[in-house]
């Protein structure tokens, strides 16, 4: 049973969100903090297509695209303005030969898709590389964002190997859970694919209203639920889960059974945890899009000068118009990075804020865990 009230823990999640940001405040602190809020997912902040054509479609226009098929004798002239007729390209080849004219206007798309061909394994394996990867590191780095907020340290070194076995174990269950997620996915994009090619909808077809909502419709009714039996999974784990493993320093399967029967005993509890964080994650996203808006407008309005500035008065003052693009250039990319770096920001002091409170939640339970302690005597509701 909860000994403090919600209130009370909102209000002592913002005091040690202050204590970690800003007392003192360390431009090195926020960044290594970012960094690894970052990694942990905490800030919040991963084939061409094709147009089919009906019996009653009318013709496509041409390409600006022209081949010339020396096999068959075939010459395919789609710009009038550069072949008006049989003769000119007969003549054309001539005067460079069969051989120089067919590389020079063959289209090159057949070239490129040959090299996506080619190429294309070696992409999916890096892509999926990279994936695993940062899944890794996120679940590693889960640990350290635990105990840079437990014990307001910043230190990535000792946290990260310390953690090692129960990183690579809740490594594994993250891995096997969002396999399970897109492969649900995929299945609903097949559901998708096959009740539109069924309906007409992807046929290039005449539908229907009802026949485009029977489409999407049932599978989006079971996309959501899905969705948010996804988000509360990966809620208790970050919140819960990880948490008792770094306590008890466990596997996944042992914390998740010690965090079920916590569960069972606080049940109310916990109903009243997850909506009021839904209620403070909508206050966040407002607040944090009225404030990226306004930060990344002045960030934009800035840039605009500067490039500006510079490029007239190198560019046209100076006469050296090459120097002044590429200096705007350079100064529009270090504004991206900056802009980049004011989004996490924003993001950083909500982040702190909800590390704290499921910790705080998690010691006013008195399950026998006190990952922030609570020192005075419980208040009402």
């Amino acid at each position: 049973m909860r000994e403090f009230s919600m209130g009370e823990l909102i209000n002592r999640s913002i005091q040690r969100t202050r204590l970690i940001l800003l007392e003192p405040f360390s431009i090195k602190k926020w960044l290594k903090l970012m960094f690894i809020a970052w990694l942990a997912g905490a800030l919040g902040v991963g084939g061409g297509s094709s147009s089919y054509r009906g019996k009653g479609s009318h013709p496509k226009k041409p390409l600006h695209k022209s081949c010339v098929f020396m096999g068959e004798n075939v010459f395919a002239a789609q710009d009038n303005s550069l072949y008006h007729s049989r003769d000119t390209v007969a003549q054309q080849i001539q005067r460079e030969g069969s051989e120089g004219i067919t590389q020079r206007q063959c289209s090159s798309p057949i070239l490129w898709v040959s090299y996506v061909k080619m190429f294309l394994p070696v992409i999916i394996v890096l892509v999926l590389f990279i994936i695993v990867l940062f899944a890794w590191l996120g679940a590693r780095f889960k640990f350290v964002w635990f105990n840079a907020i437990v014990n307001n340290d910043v230190c990535i070194r000792e946290p990260f190997s310390m953690y090692r076995q129960e990183g690579n174990s809740l490594f594994k269950v993250m891995l096997l859970l969002g396999f399970i997620f897109f492969s649900f996915l995929a299945l609903l994009g097949l559901w998708v694919y096959f009740s539109g090619m069924a309906t007409g909808v992807f046929a290039g077809e005449d539908v229907s209203f009802m026949d485009i909502i029977m489409t999407f419709l049932p599978p989006l009714l079971l996309f959501v639920p899905i969705l948010i039996v996804y988000a509360v999974i990966n809620v208790c784990i970050d919140d819960f889960v990880v948490p008792i493993m770094a306590i008890d320093r466990c596997s996944f399967m042992k914390a998740a059974a010690t965090f079920i029967n916590v569960l069972r005993t606080n049940g109310k509890d916990f109903l009243l945890y997850f909506l009021v964080i839904a209620g403070l994650g909508i206050i966040t996203v407002i607040i944090t899009f009225i404030i990226s808006l306004i930060l990344l407008l002045a960030v934009f309005i800035v840039g605009l000068i500067l490039g500006l500035v510079s490029y007239g008065f190198i560019g046209v003052l100076l006469k050296a118009r090459v120097i002044g693009v590429v200096l705007a250039g350079i100064v529009g990319l270090l504004l991206a990075v900056v802009a980049i770096l004011l989004r996490m920001s924003i993001n950083l002091p909500f982040a702190v804020f909800f590390r704290n409170f499921s910790l705080y939640f998690m010691s006013s339970l008195n399950c026998g865990y006190q990952p922030l302690p609570l020192e005075n005597a419980a208040s009402s509701e």
